[in-house]
């Protein structure tokens, strides 16, 4: 169980809420409609004369049980009413259990798994797969049991049914049901995720992919198949199939794939990549690599199907049919999340030593430092960008602006303040799946600290890791283009019709001649 226990217990009071009170309430209709039915039984036996040792449900089950149905069709239709209250007994008995094991499902797969990477990556890809098809048809059933029993309630009590409520349940039941099959069935055939980047060939990047293979020996580490150039700074390896921007978009591809950044590339060291390449292919060694191919891909993918749903939000009736699936898929992924944590933690240490294996401790630790201190001025980077844009004027090369920029801060910051240091103590460095610790705790890992750190060690290199792609400058001002169309495509900005020639490499430059 995660360690803050009320707020486990309160997930999970929710949880149930969620899957039995509708159960519940079929329960407490077909008690109404049981007794109903039993009064005007007696009332017709009262204005005949006669009188009956067993009530209604009891002569209906003797009748049925003595194969009286068979031969006697009135007594068929006298007894369909209690029929359709057994059926409702019965819907709501399926019901609920079908949320207990829901519920078992979910509680014991996590505890089955443990902290144990090896049982997460074993366990958790099937759970979900199994939830999510049980959750459709627990949504589907609920929305049934509650129109029903609802519809039955106001139709006997108020003579009135507020059908325009009912309706958007149903509907609401339907599309949820839909959408869980659906997300259950893109488990099984993940749509490849697409990487606003650019496949390199090979061939004719041949350094950079001897680099990688190279480490990947040292460390006794999965080579990845394909490695995609961006202009984000981030570097991380990915076991699902992905789409590269460039050359060609609609190509899917296949094994794992390795995204460095050009414009990291511009800041980092030869001997800095080299450990950034050690600590990501350390995450495909050892334990590390079924939870790398299975466990992350999946964990992230519920997160996404999560997101899904809570969007969906309509703010009507058709949101109460969305409610099970709500809080089961949240229970669940709060489930692992706790130990997605304590796991992230303890696997992204362990790919720092890997990087340090593939270069040094020192080496990794600049470059940790390099891009925690770095990689937010890119924001700064592309907002003035998009100001350039609504102003007609682009740049060739959003690679070697960023890194203009981060040699100005660098020169004209100096040494490190006491604030700059607390700050990047603290930095997480995000990545698409995985839990990072603060550059503190994984700086102290390495046996090292900030103040290790020379200032002097964060200024650009002398010997730029860009340097092992031969085209650097071709492949950066095709991704220049490719962001600029992307800002536009989202509507980011409007460029005007009459757009001037590329500017220079620098924020708020002229206009080039």
């Amino acid at each position: 169980m995660p360690v803050n226990r009320s707020a486990w217990l309160k997930n999970a009071c929710k949880l149930a809420a969620c899957l039995f009170i509708v159960p519940l309430l079929g329960w407490l209709t077909g008690m109404y409609l049981e007794n109903s039915y039993e009064r005007q039984f007696q009332e017709m036996l009262g204005k005949e004369h006669l009188t009956s040792p067993l009530g209604y449900s009891g002569l209906c089950a003797k009748l049925e049980d003595d194969g009286t149905f068979a031969t006697n069709p009135s007594a068929v239709k006298l007894c369909e009413p209690a029929r359709d209250v057994r059926g409702v007994f019965h819907a709501s008995v399926g019901i609920a259990i079908l949320g207990g094991v829901l519920l078992l499902l979910i509680v014991g797969a996590r505890t089955l798994a443990g902290q144990s990477r090896q049982r997460m990556s074993l366990v958790f890809g099937p759970l979900i797969r199994v939830v999510l098809m049980l959750l459709a048809i627990s949504v589907l059933a609920q929305g049934a049991l509650f129109v029903y029993s609802i519809y039955t309630l106001e139709a006997a009590t108020i003579h009135q049914v507020h059908t325009g409520i009912l309706g958007g349940v149903a509907i609401g039941a339907l599309v949820v049901c839909a959408q869980l099959l659906r997300a259950a069935f893109a488990f099984f055939k993940a749509e490849p995720s697409f990487i606003r980047g650019a496949l390199l060939d090979r061939t004719k990047h041949a350094k950079l992919y001897a680099l990688v293979e190279e480490v990947a020996r040292k460390l006794g580490a999965r080579v990845p198949e394909n490695i995609v150039a961006g202009l984000e700074p981030n570097f991380y390896v990915t076991a699902n199939q992905v789409r590269a921007a460039i050359p060609d978009h609609q190509a899917v591809l296949s094994g794992s794939t390795l995204y460095v950044s050009l414009s990291l590339m511009r800041v980092l060291a030869q001997q800095e990549l080299r450990a950034v390449l050690g600590h990501e292919l350390g995450h495909f060694r050892g334990e590390d690599t079924a939870y790398s191919l299975r466990f992350a891909p999946t964990y992230a993918r519920l997160s996404h199907t999560l997101n899904t749903m809570l969007s969906g939000h309509a703010g009507n009736a058709s949101d109460l049919a969305r409610l099970p699936a709500l809080q089961a898929l949240g229970f669940c992924w709060m489930q692992f999340a706790s130990a997605e944590r304590s796991v992230g933690r303890e696997r992204e240490l362990l790919a720092d030593q890997a990087g340090a294996e593939a270069q040094s401790p020192r080496a990794l630790a600049a470059a940790l430092v390099k891009v925690a201190l770095y990689s937010p001025i890119w924001a700064e980077v592309m907002k003035q960008n998009i100001s350039e844009l609504a102003e007609g004027r682009m740049y060739n090369d959003l690679s070697h602006a960023y890194s203009l920029v981060c040699n100005s801060m660098h020169q004209a910051k100096g040494q490190f303040s006491e604030y700059q240091r607390e700050v990047i103590a603290e930095n997480v460095q995000p990545h698409p799946v995985d839990t990072h610790p603060p550059l503190s705790a994984r700086l102290s890992a390495l046996g090292m600290s900030l103040g290790d750190i020379k200032s002097e060690e964060l200024g650009m290199a002398e010997v730029p890791a860009i340097g092992m792609i031969e085209d650097a400058d071709v492949q950066a001002n095709a991704l220049t283009v490719l962001e600029d169309q992307w800002l536009v495509a989202v509507g980011a900005v409007v460029v005007p019709k009459q757009a001037t020639p590329p500017i220079g490499e620098s924020p708020g430059a002229t206009v080039a001649a």
